[in-house]
């Protein structure tokens, strides 16, 4: 955007032009999907979250999660750096004032502070900067994903700490994709394929609910793991669905093998020899940090 740095706010008539132009286009992107009708429960919440400098976190299911956020009230995400560089997808993430951050999960080098809460000086830079955005009323809300990555929908993967680190409230909102013949969610499954059958699908069903504000008790606000932890439950009872102890290491495993969901979206394709094994070698690594 010209003349406005990407730390900055919009002016207000800047923002006013971003805020109605970007919730019509998340609006006609979302209709055009097939998402005819959305219901929205529990808006009245938004009102409190921005008041109380909350961090709204939701659980990922797919890549269109970002359309029914703007559509939900304008508001800033948190994205991978790489992101910013998109045409036309990074222009609308900067006017919408997102928080580009490095991301670096690798299957060697396992993330601690998804199992214990603690954090690197990287990690931290972020979330700083994310706690910092939530403070400031001028800027929209900032909502994060904090499983940091994409699931069937059927579950809630583990919990990344990031969100809740600083101690701050957060304001869960919970999507749901009811379906008959195709799940939109998006996982390991070939991007194109995965539209083309988007796409071709006549009616698309989508709800958002917003909870009230989760307000952390002093032992959350000391133990980020287990103030994480306690909202993804809370979350997962509201759902209906169970919590698993996978996450992104494990995806990473995944992707480091191509292992996949095939066209007809039933059998699995990659390399699968083996595959138990290290997912095994994944989870005794977490636990040893756990334990340490």
């Amino acid at each position: 955007m010209l003349g406005i740095r990407d730390e900055e706010p919009l002016l207000s008539w800047r923002k006013a032009l971003a805020k109605n132009c970007i919730r019509l286009c998340a609006r006609s992107a979302l209709f055009t999907l097939g998402f005819w009708r959305i219901r929205i429960s529990g808006r009245e919440h938004l009102a409190e979250a921005k008041r109380l400098h909350a961090v709204v976190v939701i659980n990922h299911v797919t890549y269109i999660d970002g359309f029914l956020m703007e559509y939900l009230a304008f508001s800033s995400g948190v994205a991978k750096a790489s992101v910013a560089t998109i045409p036309v997808v990074g222009t609308v993430c900067r006017a919408l004032r997102f928080i580009f951050v490095e991301r670096r999960t690798s299957l060697g080098t396992l993330d601690a502070a998804s199992r214990t809460g603690s954090v690197g000086s990287q990690s931290m830079g972020n979330i700083q900067r994310i706690v910092h955005r939530a403070k400031q009323p001028e800027f929209p809300l900032v909502w994060m994903a904090p499983e940091g990555t994409t699931s069937s929908g059927k579950q809630l993967l583990r919990f990344k700490p990031g969100a809740f680190v600083s101690g701050n409230p957060v304001l869960p909102v919970l999507l749901k994709f009811p379906y008959t013949n195709f799940n939109v969610a998006y996982t390991n499954y070939p991007t194109l394929l995965h539209l083309l059958r988007f796409l071709t699908q006549v009616a698309c069903y989508a709800s958002m609910t917003v909870l009230p504000v989760y307000m952390p008790t002093d032992l959350e606000k000391e133990r980020p793991a287990v103030y994480a932890e306690n909202v993804r439950q809370k979350m997962a009872k509201v759902l209906g669905v169970p919590t698993v102890d996978e996450g992104l290491e494990e995806l990473a495993v995944l992707d480091k093998y191509k292992v996949h969901v095939a066209w007809d979206g039933r059998t699995v394709k990659g390399s699968t020899e083996n595959l138990s094994i290290l997912l095994e070698q994944v989870k005794h690594i977490r636990r040893e940090k756990e334990n340490n």
